[in-house]
């Protein structure tokens, strides 16, 4: 139980940082994008027309909705982490050694329990900034269709 307890707790931690990756990916993608889309429009403001300009402030928008998702969900945050060594150590010698397994697993369950809701927040962060990185990649190849048209 202990094995799988520490498991179970050891995965999601690893997945928190894979999220994290995630997210400044996703930052880092949509800010290039738009970045991309306002040097082409900031360079042929003739060839734009309006709707090249509606197309950057789709992607401004979305941009926007990234960027929230993923700035608010990277900052530093308290994970439950598990048992402190110096209480095992100290606990080591005065309790019987399948309890003290058996207290440390529902320690683990119980950091994994409580870890539970931010990892959830971070995941659907993840995903509701993939959905912006989508939108603003659809709104840049407009602001781009609408440039090579004119242009």
């Amino acid at each position: 139980m202990l094995s799988i307890a520490r498991e179970r707790l050891a995965r999601q931690l690893s997945f928190l940082d894979s999220l994290d990756t995630k997210l400044a990916a996703l930052l880092t993608g949509g800010s290039t994008l738009l970045g991309l889309l306002a040097a082409v429009l900031a360079l042929r403001p003739a060839e734009a027309g309006v709707g090249g300009w509606v197309a950057l402030a789709f992607a401004s928008l979305a941009f926007a909705v990234l960027a929230h998702n993923a700035i608010t969900h990277l900052d530093p945050r308290r994970w439950a982490i598990g048992t402190d060594v110096d209480l095992l150590w100290g606990d080591h010698f005065h309790q019987d050694e399948h309890l003290l397994r058996w207290e440390t697993a529902m320690d683990y369950l119980l950091y994994y329990e409580e870890n539970e809701p931010k990892y959830s927040a971070k995941v659907d962060a993840v995903r509701r900034a993939s959905k912006a990185l989508v939108i603003e990649t659809a709104a840049l190849l407009a602001g781009l269709a609408f440039v090579a048209v004119a242009g």
